[in-house]
């Protein structure tokens, strides 16, 4: 999991570089998460003298969140799946509507994009965060857009947003003749 995080968004979120008054409790928290362990790896006949061939950085701390990470988001997939069309209705037409659609005709503004995707690809496009491009040694990296809030952590964009962007970008895509 850690290594889909960039060490700039680590350093962004745990407060790297602030003085310490002005480190906040949830900075905190994820300095403590983020501690690292480096193990090195050496040859098989190295000497004491040796250098190593080979470097390992672990994050103990967040081995130990992710089985409860993982069984968080399963349980959040697995609520999500199917309350996306689910709707309180109040109004008495639309529950004798409801009730007896078969007699009704929907007008045919009445209609959403996402209804003709699945559940799983709306629970995808929701968890789509703002992302922005950046410069690094030279190349164009994609990096977190953390301008959304002030607590240094991705903002997801809402689902139709997430779905026009993809609509438009693959209507610009050409394949050869």
């Amino acid at each position: 999991m850690a290594k889909a995080l960039t060490q700039d968004f680590i350093n962004a979120i745990s407060g790297v570089g602030l003085a310490s008054d002005q480190i906040t409790d949830v900075q905190r928290a994820f300095r403590e998460i983020f501690e690292t362990k480096e193990e090195y790896q050496y040859a098989e006949n190295a000497d004491g003298f040796s250098a190593p061939i080979g470097k390992t950085t672990t994050y103990p701390k967040l081995d130990a969140l992710v089985p409860k990470i993982n069984d968080y988001l399963k349980e959040a997939i697995t609520s999500y799946s199917g309350k996306i069309n689910e709707q309180d209705v109040d109004d008495e037409d639309a529950k004798v509507m409801n009730s007896n659609i078969d007699k009704f005709d929907r007008p045919s503004y009445e209609f959403s994009k996402l209804d003709s995707i699945p559940d799983s690809t709306k629970f995808f496009f929701a968890t789509v965060p703002y992302l922005t491009w950046g410069e690094e040694n030279g190349n164009r990296v994609m990096q977190w857009d953390l301008s959304k809030n002030r607590f240094y952590s991705p903002t997801f964009m809402p689902i139709e947003e997430v779905y026009n962007l993809v609509v438009n970008e693959f209507g610009k895509l050409s394949t050869p003749a």
